[in-house]
């Protein structure tokens, strides 16, 4: 855990990451970019933590069509002191416990029969930027995976939104609605959120089981 945070503390030192540097930030997700994208993943996995932890959206790990990491800066949200506790408390938790980790399409991973499946993916009908890629076509694939994992006896939930800033979700109901599956409605509230929201509040967001 100790040598992880060094290599982290060694990228923050390099290119001088802190609350107000945006030109180090971003010197260093271009250095970080120019690293092909499966040796990024694997053998920099540190670089990469040290941009989440400055970027706009510190707890989402964004990428454009060409894999690049393209978050913007976070100003004043950089808390490295913060993120150092986390870091340890991570470790510390799953330490000595036999989890893998794995960078792969949802559809490739081999998921045994006794599994619990959680799923969070791109919400269709918001706008955040990390939402780009995600269309109708990958939301009905998605769908069917969710259906054979049903059919197999795997216990499984979906984190989504049936309504957003007053538009609905009908698709999501619809699918919903035909394969009986539970709504469970969370109380979200996005009152104070300030991502150039139009209309704030309106939003139903909802965890689905199939059981």
């Amino acid at each position: 855990a100790q040598d992880g945070w060094t290599l982290i503390e060694d990228i923050i030192q390099k290119y001088d990451l802190n609350k107000t540097n945006e030109s180090g930030y971003y010197s260093c997700r271009n250095d970080y970019n120019a690293i092909p994208y499966e040796v990024r993943c694997t053998e920099y996995w540190y670089w990469g933590l040290a941009l989440v932890w400055c970027s706009f959206n510190r707890s989402t790990v964004q990428f454009n069509k060409q894999n690049e990491y393209n978050a913007p800066f976070g100003y004043n949200k950089v808390n490295f002191e913060l993120a150092k506790r986390k870091y340890f408390a991570f470790v510390k938790k799953v330490s000595g416990k036999n989890i893998e980790f794995c960078n792969e399409h949802y559809n490739m991973v081999d998921v045994p029969s006794n599994a619990f499946v959680y799923l969070d993916p791109p919400y269709l009908i918001t706008t955040a930027s990390y939402n780009k890629t995600w269309d109708e076509q990958k939301e009905k694939d998605l769908y069917l995976y969710l259906e054979r994992l049903d059919a197999s006896g795997i216990k499984w939930a979906l984190s989504n939104v049936l309504k957003n800033n007053g538009e609905v979700h009908p698709m999501l109901f619809e699918w919903v609605k035909e394969r009986k599956y539970h709504i469970h409605y969370l109380n979200a509230d996005y009152t104070h959120a300030n991502f150039r929201r139009k209309n704030k509040g309106g939003t139903a967001e909802v965890l689905i089981t199939n059981y």
